[in-house]
Order: C-alpha cells, then sequence, then structure tokens
C-alpha cells in the first residue's frame, strides 16, 4: 500500500534567533518598545513589541542582510535609539523532503551594528541557522 500525502509537518524557513541578555545575571533581558524591519524593505518584522527574543528572515540568495531596530526611549524627552544591525552569511540550500522541498540554511560569518551598542556585546552563539523553531544563534548583552 503506497501513501502519498502533501503535508510538511517541518519548518520550511529557517530564521535567525537573536535573544537578548542580562549581561550582569546571564538571563534573558525584556526590550520594551522594540521596532525591527528590513534595510531596504518596508515591512516591519516587529513593531513595538517587549520581548526578550526575535526571529529574523536572512536572504536567501544574498550574503548579507541588513536590519533597522528601534529600541523606544524609556525616558521622557529622549529620543528612541536607532541601530542598523548588518549579519554577513553564506547560504546553503537543504533538500528536507519530497514534500516539504528545499529550505536555505545559513551559516553567520560576522555581526555588526552601527552605531555601536555601548556595553551591548554580541555572541554568535550558534552560527548555523536551520529550521529548527526557537533556535537562539546570536546573543546581545545589555
Amino acid at each position: 500500500m503506497v501513501s502519498c500525502s502533501g503535508d510538511c509537518y517541518v519548518p520550511t524557513k529557517a530564521r535567525m534567533g537573536v535573544a537578548f541578555m542580562d549581561s550582569t545575571t546571564l538571563k534573558p533581558y525584556t526590550l520594551n518598545g522594540l521596532t525591527v524591519q528590513g534595510v531596504g524593505s518596508d515591512s516591519i518584522l516587529y513593531n513595538k513589541v517587549n520581548t526578550s527574543v526575535i526571529y529574523l528572515p536572512l536572504h536567501d540568495n544574498a550574503e548579507k542582510t541588513d536590519f533597522k531596530i528601534t529600541i523606544a526611549s524609556t525616558v521622557e524627552g529622549e529620543l528612541d535609539k536607532e541601530y542598523i544591525m548588518h549579519i554577513d552569511h553564506t547560504p546553503r540550500p537543504q533538500l528536507i523532503s519530497p514534500e516539504c522541498g528545499c529550505v536555505m540554511f545559513q551559516t553567520i560569518i560576522s555581526v555588526d551594528v552601527s552605531p555601536t551598542m555601548s556595553n551591548s556585546p554580541i555572541e554568535i552563539y550558534n552560527a548555523e541557522v536551520k529550521n529548527l523553531e526557537n533556535g537562539v544563534h546570536l546573543k546581545i548583552f545589555f
């Protein structure tokens, strides 16, 4: 007996997980009023959310991806802080299955943020971005 199913039960998008960490306690650090969008795109991926982790798509057909990150000010009259996060990565197509097709895995080569986030080092925690849900690839310490 042969069975054929068009259902794919495996995530087909590989997203880079970025965790915000408290540099003193090494526990998750919640950023309030976080907005993230791709540079060169009008799509807002996160809009004024309170979170300690985000998941970002890397370009499938390029080796560089940039994101604009805005952190809302918590002080009356102070401007929001804006940063550009630049990721160098290597895309690799990976066949998941005939039902699911291919997904583009990524290897993170380097990450930098400008202007530099003072006292906020970035750690490449896991350079291999695969289609695992809730994976963390970068840690930014506050």
